[in-house]
């Protein structure tokens, strides 16, 4: 500490300017009751407890409203508890939900454990999830118009480190913010999509908004690119971009189809179906986008993660 530092005197702000009375020196009301009472995670759990305990499999159906959230959440803690980081087998553990996700739903998701939403959500979708796997769709009379809807909000996929997310429309912004190892298909994205990315692989399927991959220095990203937009929208600090075509076949390509090819089995995208039965057509279109670094020295390309369908 230096003389300058010692000369400092702190305690008139330090110090209570209310200490006369016995009442608080500030101002204080009673908190308002939460509305979401955690209900429907309780709902979950208790269903599905005998399962976690034995890593059984076990299968529920359950409504869902947009005061619902952090759904999923509560179930995840309790594998993480009795299982590890490493969880439960994949999709050991499946939450069928129909109706609106609140926030957060999927949040801190963890290996084993599967959410099918037939509906849409809120923001934070899968927000830090480690693992597991979380999938959007539309009721199937709207599937043909759900790549033109949104069906999640706005960052989506934050500080995930692993599991899925395939989603059977559009994303709000900055989706895949802080990505650092999920795996995601999306119909579409808002501004920001995979902005300060670090790892995973995303595909996006259609339209975007500006500042796309910005601060992106691990991962890769699929971008469906039939009007060109990367053009004017890709941030190309620390990324580059190139036509998937002209890039030699290998691991890349055979991940990308893996992955629209779960997507179109998990979602029932009929976009997916059509972009994987004319796949030789849309082939010019796709972008493929990767950091500077790791396209410099090919550690992307060599890369090959295997995928495998699982029901739904």
């Amino acid at each position: 500490m230096t003389d300058k530092q010692r000369a400092l005197d702190l305690s008139a702000i330090l110090a209570s300017a209310a200490t006369r009375n016995d009442e608080a020196p500030y101002c204080t009301e009673a908190r308002n009751p939460p509305y979401d009472t955690g209900r429907l995670n309780r709902e979950i759990l208790e269903g599905c407890a005998d399962a976690v305990d034995s890593g059984e499999e076990w299968s529920g159906h359950f409504g869902i409203r947009n005061f619902d959230r952090s759904v999923g959440a509560m179930l995840a803690g309790e594998v993480a508890r009795r299982h590890g980081r490493e969880g439960l087998p994949a999709d050991r553990i499946r939450v069928h939900l129909s109706g609106t996700a609140g926030q957060s739903l999927g949040c801190w998701n963890a290996p084993g454990v599967s959410l099918y939403l037939e509906g849409d959500a809120n923001d934070y979708v899968g927000k830090g999830m480690s693992g597991g796997r979380i999938v959007l769709t539309t009721h199937e009379a709207d599937r043909e118009s759900a790549r033109r809807n949104v069906i999640c909000g706005n960052a989506c996929l934050y500080g995930a480190t692993g599991g899925e997310l395939f989603a059977n429309g559009q994303a709000g912004e900055r989706f895949a913010v802080r990505n650092s190892g999920a795996r995601a298909v999306i119909e579409g994205a808002g501004h920001h999509a995979c902005e300060y990315m670090t790892g995973g692989t995303v595909v996006i399927m259609g339209p975007i908004g500006p500042n796309l991959a910005a601060g992106m220095t691990g991962g890769e990203l699929f971008l469906l690119d039939q009007a060109n937009l990367a053009e004017r929208y890709l941030n190309t600090e620390f990324v580059e971009a190139s036509r998937l075509e002209d890039q030699p076949f290998g691991a890349p390509h055979r991940r990308l189809k893996a992955l629209v090819s779960s997507h179109v089995s998990l979602t029932g995208s009929e976009w997916g179906k059509r972009v994987l039965d004319t796949w030789d057509m849309m082939l010019p279109h796709w972008v493929y986008i990767v950091p500077k670094n790791l396209a410099a020295s090919n550690e992307i390309s060599q890369q090959d993660v295997p995928l495998r369908l699982v029901r739904a």
